[in-house]
């Protein structure tokens, strides 16, 4: 069985058994934070890294 599980900075922030529901929070939570990032340059401010990495574990039923 495989789960889907949402990183950042290293820490587990959400798992879910739905691809389809981790991807669409990668995807809006990814691009918040590039718009986010792009306002950070824009600026001069160094940006928070809230970058959301996704990994997939298969958890094979024993």
């Amino acid at each position: 069985m495989k789960e889907f599980v949402l990183v950042s900075q290293g820490i587990e922030i959400f798992r879910t058994k739905s691809q389809e529901e981790a991807i669409e929070i990668v995807k809006r939570e990814n691009d918040s934070y590039f718009k986010h990032k792009q306002q950070c340059i824009d600026n001069n401010i160094q940006p928070a890294d809230n970058y959301i990495e996704l990994f997939i574990e298969d958890k094979e039923e024993l």
